[in-house]
């Protein structure tokens, strides 16, 4: 009767330490099927990344063609990098206080067919400097004896504008239609 209870003993260990095993194992599988899950959510999101950006997934089937498709958008890159950009021949305003800037410096367009039309449309304007206050504008044009146009902020505020919550013209007559872009 005692070798058996001692050999029931020795079986009720060994069945929890197998039980406590297949526990593990189980924890361990289906942490790796959560990674797994994971994964497959992260490459989904990479595959959508790729096809908004227009790569064909053939070209990622092998190490070479991802190394050469690497190498081909870094030539890509290095090519826009260095070509040439316009650039707005301008001198620059004057750097002081309340003074923020040529009107032909304070934005870039990056469409160049339409930065090309605006700065057409805008050509004797572009050299207005833009101020923060009157007296700052005042002040320059007296510097520059009449010859810089100026532009200050102050002065184009509601001063001018009597009612400036008024919607737009567009609004008024066709309510429905939404125009492109800013009116």
């Amino acid at each position: 009767m005692a070798a058996l209870s001692k050999h029931r003993d020795e079986l009720q260990t060994v069945i929890r330490t197998y039980k406590s095993l297949f526990e593990t194992t189980e924890q361990l599988i289906k942490e790796l099927k959560s990674s797994v899950h994971e994964a497959q959510l992260e490459e989904n999101r990479l595959k959508e990344d790729l096809r908004r950006q227009k790569i064909p997934l053939v070209q990622l089937q092998s190490v070479d063609s991802v190394d050469r498709l690497i190498s081909e958008r870094t030539r890509q890159r290095e090519n826009i990098m260095t070509a040439p950009r316009r650039i707005c021949s301008l001198v620059t305003a004057p750097q002081e206080p309340q003074v923020l800037g040529k009107i032909g410096h304070l934005a870039l367009v990056a469409d160049t067919d339409i930065a090309r039309v605006m700065s057409w449309h805008m050509s004797s304007d572009m050299d207005c400097v833009v101020t923060f206050t009157t007296d700052k504008a005042k002040e320059l044009y007296r510097r520059t004896d009449g010859k810089q146009q100026v532009l200050p902020l102050d002065s184009i505020y509601r001063k001018t504008l009597p009612d400036w919550n008024k919607p737009l013209p567009h609004i008024k007559h066709k309510r429905n239609w939404r125009p492109p872009g800013n009116p």
